[in-house]
């Protein structure tokens, strides 16, 4: 008797993944996180959430956006490249790589993360992603 492959995919363990990440968080930073992927969430409904580099990442088409958590701050990443003002705006949170970091030692600004995220996903889709994200204007935040 001939051996059937099935031709689906394995269910995906991506969302156990990203909880599991974040439930061993301090709480600081689960919190930050947390308010993160929900930005993300409200900014690119469309966007799908997975774990790569050992870190929460999203994309849609490709990834846009990562963000990881750190002993005294959270990144997001990679380096915006594509809006001089915002990238202005950020300049007190950027490293020399050009990653954001938000210390925990200051407040959290979430309309100004949103803002990132929305541009993170547009410039993603001008270096040519595989499919045009559905960004909001402007997110309920």
């Amino acid at each position: 008797m001939p051996t059937v492959i099935s031709s689906r995919k394995p269910r995906s363990k991506t969302p156990n993944l990203v909880a599991a990440y974040v439930a061993r968080l301090p709480a600081a930073s689960r919190r930050r996180i947390q308010l993160v992927r929900k930005l993300v969430r409200s900014v690119v409904p469309d966007a799908v959430e997975i774990m790569s580099y050992g870190m929460p990442a999203f994309r849609a088409g490709n990834i846009f956006c990562y963000c990881g958590a750190f002993k005294d701050h959270v990144s997001i990443f990679p380096p915006l490249t594509t809006d001089p003002a915002l990238i202005r705006d950020l300049a007190t949170h950027r490293n020399a790589k050009g990653n954001l970091l938000f210390s925990h030692a200051e407040p959290f600004p979430p309309a100004l993360i949103a803002r990132v995220i929305r541009a993170l996903a547009s410039q993603t889709l001008a270096k040519g992603g595989k499919k045009r994200p559905s960004v909001r204007k402007r997110a309920a935040v």
